[in-house]
């Protein structure tokens, strides 16, 4: 979110500083009229004549009898501070603020403050700086951003020794006060001693809420002379905040000092534009934030919060193509603004004192989309009609390119339940299918109404069998230029049809592997024209459609040994007993005369 608040044109002039890498700094704020021009330039951002902004206190060393001033602004141009300009107060000169590192002590000596001390840690504070002014809110929260920088972060005083700050904000009213630089969540004044990284050694100290601190300005953290700032280390952005109630007055008191003594400086940087009492539309709604708005969907704008019946409205939308805020036509004047498209939208308004009030949201519209998987194919191991599938593997095909953490995915067995968000199935890392249509339901984690469907199916094949064919006998021939050395051509696809049985050739196939690990594997498949002098080989019958759905099965062949002649040719000697010619033959005398193993041996004639 952009936020210009309440403004009118002003100029300021910022003292030059020789390194570019350096903030600069103005310390031509000393009296009370620059202070109030300070404050609503720059703190606020936006002329005085737009907030009703009164009774301006400031104190520093030059209202104390002491040359410094540590009141001013600053100028981070061109640099990689986290502000770009602001106001910073400082427990010594604010001339000293500006980079490189070194050691901050101007020992101005000037005294301290007690407001600092009733809501700090903080005993005895000298060297104190504070800006203090009235004013009326036209929100119902206050909040501003700074940064704490401090020359006790140098590995050492930070886990003793803490100069302090804070912001005072009193509702004039009921005359109580808050301290609004504190911890986040707690009511904890933020201190050096409470945020930094562990400092190891003797005298050291363990980590304290680092997920505040931002740096160290000092090798061999980092190079000193390219630190923005001089101080030796310092926080990230924080902001401060507290309710408020819009139309009511308050007394906001922002000070910084040194405790006990005049050494090792502390700073504050507010952030120019930052102290927030003016028009909000609320956060952008963006992809990249995880907070965008549902495509096909309306976005209500609404500036109309402490809005009066004399306020005047002005809609913008930002043109690329001119690089500008254009207003629409025809024109939206009303407190409210339908979006329905991406883009940056700007409301300006008028609550009848002629300054404008200004804000402006970039909104973008997400598409959420289920990418349809692939169906599934099962095999029915146990034939008993279901097989146990891991829906959660189907999520990164469903998700796609989006954020997985952007979005709910859910299963569900009809399209109605996957539109209404009901019945989605539970363990869904192990589901027990059928034949089962699932439908998807992909929503945004932003906003359940934000979601879109689809659908893939869930087949289960039948059991694939391979039937024992019995062993595979072929007889020793004469191919290989040896009918007599025990090695043959198998023809293994010819027992193909008694290895599937009564299952269909055109839906399975049939291979033939040296070991059953090699089957299982589906590796070193053997020639169907398999040359062998005898083995077991293993059958491996796999599903056309779903090739893990397979069986294997070990048989044996055999080449079988040709019978051997040991004598040719063999005489049979019968008497011609009437003399005719011919005589009765028993043609079985020539078996055992033909072979030594022919009672094993079949003989025709």
């Amino acid at each position: 979110m952009k936020k210009l608040l309440f403004f009118c044109l002003f100029s300021l002039t910022y003292a030059v500083n020789s390194f570019g890498q350096f903030i600069t700094v103005d310390n031509t704020f000393t009296t009370v009229a620059d202070v109030q021009t300070l404050i609503e330039d720059v703190l606020i951002g936006g002329g005085g004549t737009c907030v009703e902004i009164d009774n301006v206190m400031k104190f520093t060393g030059i209202d104390d009898g002491d040359t410094d001033n540590g009141i001013g602004s600053f100028d981070a141009t061109g640099t990689n501070f986290p502000f770009a300009n602001g106001v910073v107060l400082t427990s010594g000169n604010i001339n000293l603020v500006p980079g490189p590192a070194s050691i901050i002590s101007s020992g101005g000596g000037w005294d301290g403050d007690a407001d600092l001390e009733a809501f700090t840690d903080a005993v005895n504070s000298r060297d104190a700086s504070f800006i203090q002014f009235d004013f009326q809110p036209f929100v119902d929260e206050l909040n501003f951003n700074f940064i704490m920088a401090s020359e006790e972060y140098d590995q050492n005083f930070e886990c003793n020794f803490s100069d302090a700050f804070a912001f005072i904000l009193t509702d004039l009213i009921t005359n109580t006060s808050t301290n609004l630089a504190v911890l986040p969540g707690t009511n904890i004044p933020i201190e050096v001693t409470n945020i930094h990284p562990e400092v190891p050694g003797p005298g050291g100290c363990a980590a304290e809420n680092e997920q505040f601190f931002d740096k160290y300005n000092f090798l061999p953290f980092n190079n000193p002379n390219t630190s923005e700032t001089a101080f030796d280390g310092q926080t990230i952005p924080l902001t401060a905040t507290a309710p408020v109630i819009a139309g009511n007055p308050y007394r906001i008191k922002l000070v910084a000092a040194d405790e006990s003594d005049t050494q090792f400086n502390v700073a504050v940087f507010l952030e120019g534009g930052s102290f927030n009492i003016g028009v909000d539309l609320g956060n952008d709604l963006t992809i990249a934030g995880n907070n965008a708005a549902c495509d096909g969907s309306i976005i209500t704008l609404d500036a109309t919060d402490n809005s009066t019946p004399a306020t005047i409205f002005e809609w913008q939308f930002f043109n690329q193509g001119t690089g500008m805020f254009e207003s629409f036509v025809p024109a939206e004047t009303g407190g409210t603004l339908d979006v329905t498209v991406n883009g940056e939208y700007r409301v300006l308004v008028d609550n009848g004192t002629g300054c404008l009030g200004e804000d402006s949201i970039i909104v973008e519209f997400a598409s959420f989309t289920a990418t349809q998987p692939m169906d599934i194919s099962l095999c029915d191991q146990l034939g008993d009609g279901t097989e146990t599938f891991d829906l959660d593997s189907t999520l990164a095909e469903i998700i796609g390119i989006q954020d997985p953490a952007s979005v709910v995915v859910t299963f569900h067995l009809t399209q109605a339940d996957a539109d209404g968000d009901i019945g989605a199935l539970t363990m869904t890392n192990a589901y027990d299918s059928g034949n089962d249509q699932i439908f998807v339901r992909l929503e945004s984690v932003f906003d359940n109404m934000c979601f879109a469907t689809t659908d893939f199916q869930i087949i289960l094949d039948d059991t694939t069998l391979a039937n024992d064919p019995g062993t595979f006998f072929v007889c020793d021939d004469a191919l290989d230029g040896d009918d007599t050395n025990g090695s043959t051509t198998f023809d293994l696809s010819t027992l193909n049809n008694a290895i599937l049985g009564a299952q269909n050739p055109a839906d399975f196939t049939v291979t033939y592997h040296p070991t059953p690990g090699d089957a299982i594997a589906n590796t070193n498949a053997l020639s169907l024209m398999h040359i062998s002098t005898g083995q077991t080989v293993t059958a491996r019958v796999e599903n056309n459609v779903n090739t893990a759905c397979f069986d294997t099965v070990p048989f044996d062949i055999e080449v079988v040994v040709l019978p051997v002649i040991i004598n040719t040719p063999v005489l049979l000697t019968q008497c011609d007993d009437d003399t005719d010619g011919f005589s009765l033959f028993n043609l079985t005398q020539a078996e055992p005369l033909l072979s030594a193993d022919f009672i094993n041996e079949t003989f025709t004639y």
